[in-house]
């Protein structure tokens, strides 16, 4: 059994013409199994696009309704495809941290893998 959904995360979409960083949002497929295991899409729909005018003024389109869209396509798509008992390749998706505190979550240690990179940091 998977389940599988449209999410978002921010990403840096420029510098604005006070030059502070415009952060926008970009889309993307996490497909999870029975375990909590997770995979998400190489596939990315970015929500907003830098533009420059002639004058050299700076803008930023609001793309996240396509972008949001999109994602949800690409998502229900693969929800067919798997509840059909097909599968994916791999070749589209890379695997990502599990679900917190699910089986796989627990099994990988997650917990103890992150005190010691936070113990560690510089």
């Amino acid at each position: 059994m998977f389940q599988v959904a449209a999410v978002s995360d921010l990403f840096d979409a420029g510098k604005d013409n006070d030059g502070q960083v415009f952060a926008a949002e970009v889309y993307y497929v996490v497909i999870e199994n029975g375990a909590g295991r997770r995979w998400a899409s190489y596939d990315r729909f970015r929500g907003a696009r830098r533009e420059v005018d002639e004058e050299g003024w700076v803008s930023f389109d609001d793309l996240r309704e396509e972008a949001s869209a999109a994602a949800e396509a690409l998502a229900e798509a693969t929800d067919q495809v798997l509840a059909s008992g097909g599968k994916v390749s791999l070749e589209d998706w890379y695997q990502i941290d599990p679900a917190y505190g699910s089986r796989a979550y627990q099994e990988d240690g997650i917990e103890l893998i992150r005190a010691h990179e936070d113990r560690y940091a510089a």
